[in-house]
């Protein structure tokens, strides 16, 4: 019969060996910018004015980077837009700089509301648009709109993309 601190030894040894197996690698939660890793690929959407085409891509841990195009129907580039979402001290901004608009310079719009396959900037001391979203419809669709007002009108303008 074994003595009972050679038990007690066996019972400690399996008790640490279960702890130590239950509290092995945890996966970290995804922030808000890998939630939105949907958004990455290239997206068309086309109509009877042309296509708006934006390319994404993650350039690091805090930065989604997209390439805008406007193309008239003949396929020539009327507007580009360079845009980022940054994820800053929990919040997402996006950041569009338009060839032609702002004077070359960058617009800040904040996050106002956020999902796993949503979200919605706002800046409400631009001219328009004041708020741009980004909707995830299904793996291949997304819809995105922006938003504001034009001479006391809401205005908005919605894109249904396809990868």
């Amino acid at each position: 019969m074994e003595s009972k601190s050679i038990v007690m030894k066996k019972l400690l040894f399996i008790v640490a060996t279960v702890l130590i197996a239950s509290c092995g690698e945890q996966k970290p939660e995804q922030t808000k910018l890998e939630k939105m890793e949907w958004l990455l690929g290239y997206w068309t959407y086309t109509s009877d004015e042309g296509s708006v085409t934006e390319a994404w891509l993650k350039a690091d841990e805090q930065t989604l980077s997209g390439e805008g195009k406007f193309l008239d129907t003949t396929g020539k580039v009327l507007s580009t837009e360079h845009i980022e979402i940054q994820l800053k001290e929990g919040k997402l901004y996006y950041v569009p700089t338009v060839s032609n608009q702002n004077g070359g310079m960058p617009i800040k719009f904040k996050e106002t509301s956020f999902n796993d396959t949503s979200v919605i900037f706002e800046n409400l001391e631009h001219d328009f648009p004041q708020r741009i979203a980004y909707k995830k419809t299904s793996d291949s669709t997304i819809l995105a709109y922006i938003e504001g007002t034009i001479d006391s009108q809401t205005n908005r303008i919605e894109f249904y993309y396809e990868k």
